[in-house]
């Protein structure tokens, strides 16, 4: 997940996370700030094609302090789809991602799927699905 790890503890991080809204209505393009959230809280009636930032943009978002991040920084972000019905979240990939494994990325009804987004250059992202089924 992204997060500011500005508060550390013995042995670890103090992770400052606050819940995004959740986002409801037909399918929209996700911004880089959402994605920054280390979740994407989808609401939805029926199934939905949502359009994921490009890498570039969502690059620019990772930065800190002026500096780019280093190839193989990654951001895990969490996509939640928390109807029980049958609808089904496709995620569509912005210029310069690229999925590994797969090429279609779904996240089923009442599930939750992480992905982590990592840099290969100044403009591309791998996107990997942590998920158990990698569709």
């Amino acid at each position: 997940m992204s997060h500011q790890t500005d508060l550390t503890l013995t042995g670890g991080a103090l992770i400052n996370f606050t819940p995004p809204a959740a986002i409801g209505g037909a399918g929209v393009t996700l911004t880089p700030a959402q994605l920054m959230t280390g979740m994407v809280d989808r609401s939805m009636g029926g199934s939905k094609t949502d359009v994921l930032p490009t890498a570039t943009d969502l690059i620019a978002a990772m930065s800190r302090g002026g500096y780019a991040p280093p190839v193989g920084a990654s951001l895990d972000v969490y996509f939640r789809k928390p109807a029980a019905a049958t609808d089904v979240l496709t995620l569509t990939l912005g210029a310069g991602m690229t999925a590994v494994p797969v090429s279609t990325l779904t996240v089923a009804a009442a599930s939750t799927r992480q992905l982590r987004f990592v840099v290969l250059s100044g403009s591309t992202m791998a996107v990997y699905s942590m998920g158990a089924a990698l569709t």
